[in-house]
Protein backbone atom coordinates (compact mmCIF):
# COMPACT_ATOMS: atom_id res chain seq x y z
CA UNK A 1 0.00 0.00 0.00
CA UNK A 2 1.40 3.72 -1.01
CA UNK A 3 1.08 6.33 1.19
CA UNK A 4 2.26 10.04 1.93
CA UNK A 5 4.02 11.18 5.03
CA UNK A 6 6.12 14.47 5.67
CA UNK A 7 9.24 14.75 4.37
CA UNK A 8 11.10 14.50 7.92
CA UNK A 9 9.37 11.43 8.73
CA UNK A 10 10.62 9.76 5.80
CA UNK A 11 14.19 10.94 6.59
CA UNK A 12 13.37 9.68 9.77
CA UNK A 13 12.61 6.01 9.10
CA UNK A 14 15.50 6.14 6.16
CA UNK A 15 17.66 6.88 9.26
CA UNK A 16 16.14 3.95 11.07
CA UNK A 17 16.22 1.45 8.30
CA UNK A 18 19.77 1.88 7.09
CA UNK A 19 21.62 3.68 9.48
CA UNK A 20 19.80 2.33 12.49
CA UNK A 21 20.22 6.07 13.88
CA UNK A 22 17.43 7.85 15.33
CA UNK A 23 17.29 7.21 19.17
CA UNK A 24 14.21 6.42 21.29
CA UNK A 25 10.81 6.92 19.68
CA UNK A 26 7.26 5.70 20.36
CA UNK A 27 4.69 4.60 17.85
CA UNK A 28 0.73 5.53 18.79
CA UNK A 29 -1.98 4.26 16.47
CA UNK A 30 -4.77 6.82 15.70
CA UNK A 31 -7.57 5.43 15.07
CA UNK A 32 -10.69 7.51 13.07
CA UNK A 33 -14.04 5.74 12.35
CA UNK A 34 -17.01 7.15 10.18
CA UNK A 35 -19.97 5.83 10.82
CA UNK A 36 -22.87 5.54 8.49
CA UNK A 37 -24.90 7.58 10.51
CA UNK A 38 -22.54 10.13 9.88
CA UNK A 39 -20.53 9.91 13.61
CA UNK A 40 -17.03 10.31 13.35
CA UNK A 41 -15.05 8.68 16.39
CA UNK A 42 -11.41 9.48 16.96
CA UNK A 43 -9.43 7.51 19.35
CA UNK A 44 -6.19 7.24 20.28
CA UNK A 45 -3.85 4.01 21.86
CA UNK A 46 -2.35 6.11 24.01
CA UNK A 47 -2.92 7.49 27.69
CA UNK A 48 -3.28 11.00 27.15
CA UNK A 49 -5.47 12.43 24.77
CA UNK A 50 -3.44 13.74 21.52
CA UNK A 51 -4.42 17.14 19.86
CA UNK A 52 -2.74 18.61 16.39
CA UNK A 53 -2.49 21.55 15.13
CA UNK A 54 -4.98 22.20 12.21
CA UNK A 55 -1.80 23.22 9.87
CA UNK A 56 1.67 22.23 8.88
CA UNK A 57 2.37 18.23 8.25
CA UNK A 58 -0.42 16.87 10.35
CA UNK A 59 -3.17 16.40 7.66
CA UNK A 60 -4.32 13.10 6.40
CA UNK A 61 -7.11 13.82 4.21
CA UNK A 62 -10.53 13.97 4.83
CA UNK A 63 -13.99 12.06 4.41
CA UNK A 64 -17.19 13.40 3.18
CA UNK A 65 -15.63 16.62 4.75
CA UNK A 66 -14.52 15.16 7.99
CA UNK A 67 -10.66 15.78 8.39
CA UNK A 68 -8.19 13.46 9.92
CA UNK A 69 -5.76 14.11 12.13
CA UNK A 70 -5.13 17.78 11.40
CA UNK A 71 -6.52 19.70 13.77
CA UNK A 72 -8.38 17.30 15.51
CA UNK A 73 -8.20 15.77 18.86
CA UNK A 74 -8.26 11.99 19.57
CA UNK A 75 -9.67 10.58 23.05
CA UNK A 76 -7.94 8.73 25.29
CA UNK A 77 -10.39 8.53 27.78
CA UNK A 78 -11.85 5.04 26.64
CA UNK A 79 -12.31 2.80 24.45
CA UNK A 80 -9.43 0.69 24.77
CA UNK A 81 -7.84 -0.36 21.17
CA UNK A 82 -5.61 -2.72 19.96
CA UNK A 83 -5.24 -4.91 16.92
CA UNK A 84 -3.56 -7.49 15.11
CA UNK A 85 -0.46 -7.58 12.94
CA UNK A 86 -1.50 -6.00 9.08
CA UNK A 87 -0.43 -8.35 6.64
CA UNK A 88 0.31 -6.81 3.12
CA UNK A 89 1.35 -7.91 -0.34
CA UNK A 90 2.53 -6.99 -3.30
CA UNK A 91 0.16 -9.41 -5.26
CA UNK A 92 -3.67 -8.35 -5.63
CA UNK A 93 -5.08 -10.20 -1.70
CA UNK A 94 -7.54 -8.55 0.39
CA UNK A 95 -5.76 -7.14 3.44
CA UNK A 96 -7.58 -7.12 7.06
CA UNK A 97 -7.17 -6.27 10.35
CA UNK A 98 -8.44 -7.43 13.71
CA UNK A 99 -9.43 -4.25 15.90
CA UNK A 100 -10.38 -5.19 19.60
CA UNK A 101 -12.47 -2.18 21.53
CA UNK A 102 -12.20 -2.55 25.40
CA UNK A 103 -14.87 -0.54 27.03
CA UNK A 104 -17.33 -0.47 30.06
CA UNK A 105 -20.75 0.50 30.33
CA UNK A 106 -19.85 4.33 30.81
CA UNK A 107 -17.85 4.75 27.82
CA UNK A 108 -20.68 5.44 25.25
CA UNK A 109 -21.85 6.76 21.50
CA UNK A 110 -24.36 9.50 22.46
CA UNK A 111 -26.19 8.04 25.38
CA UNK A 112 -25.27 4.79 24.13
CA UNK A 113 -22.93 2.05 25.14
CA UNK A 114 -20.17 1.07 22.91
CA UNK A 115 -20.46 -2.58 23.78
CA UNK A 116 -24.08 -2.24 22.99
CA UNK A 117 -23.79 0.09 19.90
CA UNK A 118 -21.61 -2.63 18.20
CA UNK A 119 -24.08 -5.25 18.04
CA UNK A 120 -26.91 -3.63 16.88
CA UNK A 121 -25.55 -2.81 13.62
CA UNK A 122 -23.86 1.03 14.57
CA UNK A 123 -20.69 -0.20 13.12
CA UNK A 124 -21.90 -2.06 10.05
CA UNK A 125 -20.13 -0.57 7.10
CA UNK A 126 -17.99 1.64 9.05
CA UNK A 127 -14.93 3.13 7.59
CA UNK A 128 -11.78 3.05 9.52
CA UNK A 129 -8.38 4.78 9.41
CA UNK A 130 -5.27 3.69 11.16
CA UNK A 131 -2.65 6.41 10.99
CA UNK A 132 0.58 5.83 12.49
CA UNK A 133 2.27 8.49 14.55
CA UNK A 134 5.84 8.58 15.26
CA UNK A 135 7.19 10.54 18.06
CA UNK A 136 11.12 11.24 19.32
CA UNK A 137 9.65 12.02 22.94
CA UNK A 138 7.40 11.37 25.13
CA UNK A 139 6.13 14.29 27.55
CA UNK A 140 6.17 16.44 25.76
CA UNK A 141 4.91 14.25 23.03
CA UNK A 142 6.64 14.86 19.82
CA UNK A 143 4.02 16.03 16.84
CA UNK A 144 6.61 17.35 14.82
CA UNK A 145 7.51 14.21 12.24
CA UNK A 146 3.46 13.76 11.46
CA UNK A 147 1.53 10.64 11.18
CA UNK A 148 1.66 7.77 8.21
CA UNK A 149 -1.77 5.95 7.33
CA UNK A 150 -1.25 2.54 8.19
CA UNK A 151 -4.45 1.33 6.83
CA UNK A 152 -7.83 1.56 5.39
CA UNK A 153 -10.45 -0.62 5.22
CA UNK A 154 -14.84 -1.24 6.22
CA UNK A 155 -16.03 -3.19 8.89
CA UNK A 156 -17.06 -6.74 7.47
CA UNK A 157 -18.07 -8.36 10.64
CA UNK A 158 -18.24 -8.66 13.97
CA UNK A 159 -16.42 -11.49 15.30
CA UNK A 160 -16.65 -11.53 18.42
CA UNK A 161 -19.27 -9.32 21.54
CA UNK A 162 -18.66 -10.02 25.42
CA UNK A 163 -19.82 -8.05 28.38
CA UNK A 164 -16.24 -6.65 28.04
CA UNK A 165 -14.54 -6.37 24.69
CA UNK A 166 -15.56 -6.74 20.95
CA UNK A 167 -13.31 -7.66 18.42
CA UNK A 168 -14.09 -6.26 14.33
CA UNK A 169 -12.80 -7.52 11.23
CA UNK A 170 -11.72 -4.94 8.81
CA UNK A 171 -10.93 -5.35 5.61
CA UNK A 172 -9.72 -2.79 3.06
CA UNK A 173 -11.52 -1.73 -0.20
CA UNK A 174 -10.00 -4.54 -2.41
CA UNK A 175 -12.85 -7.11 -1.07
CA UNK A 176 -15.26 -4.82 -2.98
CA UNK A 177 -13.44 -6.78 -5.92
CA UNK A 178 -15.40 -9.87 -4.91
CA UNK A 179 -18.57 -8.50 -5.46
CA UNK A 180 -21.11 -10.48 -7.77
CA UNK A 181 -20.58 -9.47 -11.39
CA UNK A 182 -22.57 -8.77 -14.00
CA UNK A 183 -23.79 -5.96 -12.11
CA UNK A 184 -27.27 -5.85 -13.93
CA UNK A 185 -29.25 -9.18 -13.78
CA UNK A 186 -32.47 -10.43 -15.00
CA UNK A 187 -34.29 -10.87 -11.87
CA UNK A 188 -37.84 -10.81 -10.95
CA UNK A 189 -37.53 -8.36 -8.26
CA UNK A 190 -36.36 -4.87 -9.01
CA UNK A 191 -32.23 -4.40 -8.95
CA UNK A 192 -32.64 -1.04 -7.88
CA UNK A 193 -31.95 -0.17 -3.97
CA UNK A 194 -34.89 1.32 -2.57
CA UNK A 195 -34.28 5.28 -3.34
CA UNK A 196 -30.99 5.35 -4.91
CA UNK A 197 -29.81 6.76 -8.46
CA UNK A 198 -31.54 3.97 -10.51
CA UNK A 199 -34.40 3.80 -8.40
CA UNK A 200 -35.13 8.31 -7.72
CA UNK A 201 -37.64 7.69 -5.78
CA UNK A 202 -37.43 10.30 -2.92
CA UNK A 203 -37.76 8.30 0.49
CA UNK A 204 -38.54 11.96 1.95
CA UNK A 205 -41.81 11.83 0.58
CA UNK A 206 -42.93 8.35 2.90
CA UNK A 207 -40.83 9.01 6.07
CA UNK A 208 -42.88 9.73 8.78
CA UNK A 209 -42.30 11.35 12.36
CA UNK A 210 -43.36 9.78 15.68
CA UNK A 211 -42.98 9.93 19.01
CA UNK A 212 -42.56 6.56 21.95
CA UNK A 213 -46.28 5.69 23.96
CA UNK A 214 -45.53 4.29 27.27
CA UNK A 215 -45.44 0.26 27.71
CA UNK A 216 -42.54 -0.14 25.27
CA UNK A 217 -40.02 -2.79 25.61
CA UNK A 218 -36.52 -3.10 23.68
CA UNK A 219 -38.30 -5.27 20.98
CA UNK A 220 -42.30 -4.04 20.53
CA UNK A 221 -42.40 -0.41 20.46
CA UNK A 222 -45.85 1.31 21.04
CA UNK A 223 -45.81 4.67 19.18
CA UNK A 224 -48.47 7.28 17.77
CA UNK A 225 -48.34 6.37 14.26
CA UNK A 226 -51.56 5.89 12.67
CA UNK A 227 -50.64 4.61 9.30
CA UNK A 228 -54.02 2.49 8.04
CA UNK A 229 -53.37 0.34 5.34
CA UNK A 230 -52.34 -2.96 7.79
CA UNK A 231 -54.87 -5.39 6.58
CA UNK A 232 -57.36 -5.77 9.99
CA UNK A 233 -57.67 -8.79 11.82
CA UNK A 234 -61.10 -11.09 10.91
CA UNK A 235 -63.59 -10.11 13.78
CA UNK A 236 -65.36 -13.27 13.99
CA UNK A 237 -64.07 -16.84 15.10
CA UNK A 238 -64.03 -18.74 12.18
CA UNK A 239 -67.13 -21.20 11.28
CA UNK A 240 -65.93 -24.64 12.11
CA UNK A 241 -68.08 -28.10 10.98
CA UNK A 242 -67.87 -31.81 10.07
CA UNK A 243 -69.07 -33.69 7.43
CA UNK A 244 -68.90 -37.22 6.86
CA UNK A 245 -65.85 -37.75 4.09
CA UNK A 246 -66.90 -40.37 1.69
CA UNK A 247 -63.66 -40.80 1.27
CA UNK A 248 -62.66 -43.83 3.32
CA UNK A 249 -60.37 -40.91 5.19
CA UNK A 250 -60.40 -40.46 8.92
CA UNK A 251 -58.71 -38.11 11.22
CA UNK A 252 -58.22 -38.35 15.19
CA UNK A 253 -61.26 -38.18 17.21
CA UNK A 254 -60.94 -35.29 19.55
CA UNK A 255 -60.95 -31.22 19.50
CA UNK A 256 -59.36 -29.35 17.02
CA UNK A 257 -59.10 -25.57 17.65
CA UNK A 258 -58.71 -23.38 14.69
CA UNK A 259 -57.95 -19.72 13.97
CA UNK A 260 -57.73 -17.27 10.54
CA UNK A 261 -56.22 -14.27 9.23
CA UNK A 262 -56.40 -12.24 6.21
CA UNK A 263 -53.65 -11.58 3.74
CA UNK A 264 -52.68 -9.20 1.21
CA UNK A 265 -50.02 -6.86 -0.53
CA UNK A 266 -48.89 -5.53 2.98
CA UNK A 267 -49.04 -8.87 4.68
CA UNK A 268 -50.79 -11.10 6.69
CA UNK A 269 -53.41 -9.91 10.00
CA UNK A 270 -53.28 -10.23 13.43
CA UNK A 271 -55.16 -13.68 14.13
CA UNK A 272 -59.34 -14.39 14.66
CA UNK A 273 -60.24 -15.47 18.25
CA UNK A 274 -60.51 -19.39 18.22
CA UNK A 275 -63.39 -21.15 17.28
CA UNK A 276 -63.16 -25.49 18.55
CA UNK A 277 -65.19 -28.25 17.43
CA UNK A 278 -64.80 -32.14 18.70
CA UNK A 279 -65.08 -33.99 15.91
CA UNK A 280 -65.89 -37.59 16.39
CA UNK A 281 -64.73 -40.22 13.53
CA UNK A 282 -64.76 -43.82 12.73
CA UNK A 283 -62.33 -45.47 14.60
CA UNK A 284 -61.10 -47.54 10.92
CA UNK A 285 -61.40 -46.91 7.54
CA UNK A 286 -64.92 -48.58 6.14
CA UNK A 287 -65.95 -47.77 2.81
CA UNK A 288 -67.95 -44.70 1.19
CA UNK A 289 -70.88 -43.46 3.08
CA UNK A 290 -69.57 -44.64 6.96
CA UNK A 291 -69.16 -42.27 9.19
CA UNK A 292 -65.96 -41.22 8.69
CA UNK A 293 -65.74 -37.24 9.62
CA UNK A 294 -63.78 -34.01 8.11
CA UNK A 295 -63.32 -30.90 10.06
CA UNK A 296 -64.29 -28.04 7.72
CA UNK A 297 -63.08 -24.32 8.17
CA UNK A 298 -64.98 -21.85 6.34
CA UNK A 299 -63.45 -18.79 4.83
CA UNK A 300 -63.76 -15.67 6.94
CA UNK A 301 -66.63 -13.18 5.91
CA UNK A 302 -66.59 -9.92 4.96
CA UNK A 303 -62.67 -9.74 3.37
CA UNK A 304 -62.32 -6.07 4.04
CA UNK A 305 -60.81 -4.37 0.59
CA UNK A 306 -56.77 -4.77 1.56
CA UNK A 307 -57.05 -8.67 1.90
CA UNK A 308 -57.08 -11.12 -1.22
CA UNK A 309 -56.60 -14.05 0.77
CA UNK A 310 -56.55 -15.97 4.15
CA UNK A 311 -54.77 -18.53 5.65
CA UNK A 312 -55.84 -21.19 8.52
CA UNK A 313 -54.39 -22.56 11.38
CA UNK A 314 -55.01 -25.56 13.74
CA UNK A 315 -54.40 -27.25 16.48
CA UNK A 316 -55.33 -29.73 19.08
CA UNK A 317 -54.18 -27.57 21.88
CA UNK A 318 -55.60 -24.24 22.88
CA UNK A 319 -53.24 -21.31 21.99
CA UNK A 320 -51.02 -23.85 20.12
CA UNK A 321 -52.27 -23.11 16.13
CA UNK A 322 -50.10 -23.69 13.38
CA UNK A 323 -50.15 -22.73 9.63
CA UNK A 324 -52.05 -25.77 7.64
CA UNK A 325 -52.76 -24.30 4.15
CA UNK A 326 -53.01 -20.36 2.50
CA UNK A 327 -55.41 -19.23 -0.24
CA UNK A 328 -56.36 -16.75 -2.41
CA UNK A 329 -59.74 -15.54 -2.61
CA UNK A 330 -63.04 -16.23 -0.87
CA UNK A 331 -65.00 -18.37 -2.76
CA UNK A 332 -65.10 -21.53 -4.91
CA UNK A 333 -62.21 -23.52 -4.35
CA UNK A 334 -60.81 -21.41 -1.86
CA UNK A 335 -64.05 -20.72 0.10
CA UNK A 336 -62.81 -23.67 2.50
CA UNK A 337 -60.28 -26.01 4.51
CA UNK A 338 -60.94 -29.51 4.44
CA UNK A 339 -58.69 -31.28 6.79
CA UNK A 340 -58.26 -34.76 5.23
CA UNK A 341 -54.78 -36.39 7.01
CA UNK A 342 -52.45 -35.09 9.98
CA UNK A 343 -51.90 -31.71 10.88
CA UNK A 344 -49.20 -29.95 9.35
CA UNK A 345 -46.01 -28.48 11.21
CA UNK A 346 -46.67 -25.01 10.44
CA UNK A 347 -45.75 -21.70 11.26
CA UNK A 348 -46.97 -20.42 14.68
CA UNK A 349 -50.92 -18.34 14.11
CA UNK A 350 -49.53 -14.02 14.31
CA UNK A 351 -50.51 -12.16 17.26
CA UNK A 352 -49.96 -9.26 15.62
CA UNK A 353 -49.90 -7.90 12.14
CA UNK A 354 -47.15 -9.14 9.85
CA UNK A 355 -45.51 -7.23 6.96
CA UNK A 356 -47.55 -4.17 7.49
CA UNK A 357 -46.81 -0.88 5.56
CA UNK A 358 -43.25 -0.01 7.90
CA UNK A 359 -41.84 -4.13 7.91
CA UNK A 360 -38.21 -4.11 6.55
CA UNK A 361 -38.03 -0.30 7.04
CA UNK A 362 -35.57 1.42 8.98
CA UNK A 363 -36.72 3.41 12.13
CA UNK A 364 -34.08 5.64 13.45
CA UNK A 365 -34.29 7.40 17.00
CA UNK A 366 -33.29 10.87 17.15
CA UNK A 367 -33.34 11.56 20.87
CA UNK A 368 -33.98 9.68 24.28
CA UNK A 369 -31.50 6.53 25.27
CA UNK A 370 -31.13 5.38 21.70
CA UNK A 371 -30.24 8.42 19.74
CA UNK A 372 -28.47 7.94 16.58
CA UNK A 373 -29.32 4.17 16.25
CA UNK A 374 -30.87 2.80 13.19
CA UNK A 375 -32.93 -0.19 13.41
CA UNK A 376 -34.48 -2.59 11.18
CA UNK A 377 -38.37 -2.69 11.76
CA UNK A 378 -39.45 -6.60 11.56
CA UNK A 379 -43.50 -5.81 11.72
CA UNK A 380 -45.40 -3.08 12.04
CA UNK A 381 -49.50 -3.59 13.34
CA UNK A 382 -52.09 -1.29 13.88
CA UNK A 383 -53.34 -1.59 17.69
CA UNK A 384 -56.11 0.20 19.54
CA UNK A 385 -56.09 2.43 16.63
CA UNK A 386 -51.92 3.35 16.98
CA UNK A 387 -48.82 2.08 15.37
CA UNK A 388 -46.83 -1.12 17.20
CA UNK A 389 -43.27 -1.30 15.87
CA UNK A 390 -41.25 -4.88 16.39
CA UNK A 391 -37.43 -4.25 16.09
CA UNK A 392 -34.53 -7.20 15.21
CA UNK A 393 -32.56 -7.24 17.10
CA UNK A 394 -33.55 -5.72 20.42
CA UNK A 395 -32.82 -2.05 20.81
CA UNK A 396 -29.51 -1.77 23.46
CA UNK A 397 -31.76 0.14 25.63
CA UNK A 398 -35.59 0.55 26.22
CA UNK A 399 -37.29 3.48 24.94
CA UNK A 400 -38.75 6.26 26.95
CA UNK A 401 -42.53 7.98 25.99
CA UNK A 402 -41.65 11.32 24.44
CA UNK A 403 -38.71 9.37 22.76
CA UNK A 404 -38.59 10.92 19.41
CA UNK A 405 -37.72 8.89 15.69
CA UNK A 406 -38.44 8.87 12.37
CA UNK A 407 -39.33 5.82 10.24
CA UNK A 408 -39.49 4.76 6.50
CA UNK A 409 -41.35 2.02 4.64
CA UNK A 410 -39.27 -0.28 2.81
CA UNK A 411 -39.84 -1.73 -0.77
CA UNK A 412 -40.61 -5.35 -1.76
CA UNK A 413 -39.01 -4.74 -5.37
CA UNK A 414 -42.23 -5.41 -6.85
CA UNK A 415 -44.26 -4.04 -9.78
CA UNK A 416 -47.02 -3.55 -7.19
CA UNK A 417 -45.11 -1.74 -4.72
CA UNK A 418 -43.37 0.32 -7.12
CA UNK A 419 -46.89 1.12 -8.76
CA UNK A 420 -48.02 2.08 -5.60
CA UNK A 421 -45.09 4.74 -4.72
CA UNK A 422 -46.12 6.02 -8.18
CA UNK A 423 -42.45 5.07 -9.89
CA UNK A 424 -43.04 2.20 -12.07
CA UNK A 425 -41.23 3.97 -15.08
CA UNK A 426 -38.01 3.07 -13.14
CA UNK A 427 -39.25 0.16 -11.74
CA UNK A 428 -35.89 -2.61 -13.54
CA UNK A 429 -37.75 -5.71 -11.95
CA UNK A 430 -38.41 -8.73 -14.86
CA UNK A 431 -41.32 -10.40 -13.66
CA UNK A 432 -42.67 -11.83 -16.79
CA UNK A 433 -39.63 -13.54 -17.98
CA UNK A 434 -40.05 -17.33 -18.34
CA UNK A 435 -38.32 -19.58 -15.66
CA UNK A 436 -34.71 -21.22 -17.29
CA UNK A 437 -37.29 -25.14 -17.75
CA UNK A 438 -40.02 -23.18 -19.62
CA UNK A 439 -37.43 -20.92 -21.82
CA UNK A 440 -37.31 -23.14 -25.04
Amino acid sequence: MKTQCSAALASFLDGLCTAGVGGEYCVIDLYTIYLQSGVTLRWAAWPIPISFPSTGIYGAGSVGGNTRVAGQTYSASGPYLDRSRITQALKLEVSQVKVTIRANPTMTIGSTPILAAIPSGMFAGATVYVDRLWAQTYFPLDLTLGTLNWFTGQVAEVEKVTRAMAVLSVKDPTALLGAEWPRNQYLTGCTHTFGDAGCVFSKAGVTQAGAVQAGSTTTVIKTNLTQTDVIPAPTAAPALSATGDNLDINIASQTYYVVVTFTGPNGESAASSEASLAVTGSTQTGANGTTDKLLIVSAPPSPPSSATGWNVYVATGSGDEQLQASFTGFSGSSAHWTQIGSLAQGAPAPSLGTLGYFSQGIISFTSGANAGLSQVVQSYALVGGLGVVTTAPPLPSTPAAGDTFTIVPDCDKSIARCSAYGNLAHCKGFPFIPAPEQSV
